[in-house]
């Protein structure tokens, strides 16, 4: 938990510092080295499989700032990639036992309604990579408030 809290304040303090790349509407065609690339995904696999907190966050980055990609855009194919291997892992988890489907079920649905309203909302809106972006920034430091336990903190200032 403590690596994770500060490799998302890492992330946040590069997207203030750079805003521009996570807003751009059109992806940026990028030339990386396959070295870097192949890289970054075995450290993002090694994560993702170990840890799994925020791997999503760390996945868009990586394809919003090192290869070029459209927010909106990476983060459709970040869905895609990541469905696969959650699907292959629930496998898994459900032949030991491990699921508790009633809850599961629930969270899947409201995945998936909210999933498919952000879509049918982000194709058509010129203004979803801003709003998005925005929306990421709270996302991120609402969890890192709450990573650091200021939270209640902030909360017993207003009570």
């Amino acid at each position: 938990m403590a690596v994770y809290r500060y490799l998302m304040l890492l992330l946040l303090i590069f997207m203030f510092i750079k805003p521009d790349r996570w807003l751009q509407t059109m992806p940026q065609s990028k030339e990386v080295s396959p070295w870097i690339t192949h890289s970054v995904l075995l450290i993002l696999g090694f994560y993702g499989g170990f840890i799994q907190m925020g791997m999503g966050l760390f996945f868009l980055a990586v394809m919003v700032v090192i290869w070029g990609g459209s927010l909106i855009t990476s983060n459709a194919i970040k869905i895609v990639i990541v469905s696969v291997y959650t699907l292959l892992v629930l496998i898994l988890f459900h032949f030991h036992h491990s699921v508790r489907w009633d809850i599961g079920i629930v969270i899947g649905v409201g995945q998936a309604l909210g999933g498919w309203l952000t879509a049918h909302y982000a194709c058509k809106w010129r203004f979803a990579e801003l709003w998005a972006y925005r929306f990421l920034l709270l996302i991120m430091i609402m969890t890192l408030l709450h990573l650091f336990q200021l939270d209640s903190l902030i909360l017993s200032l207003f009570t």
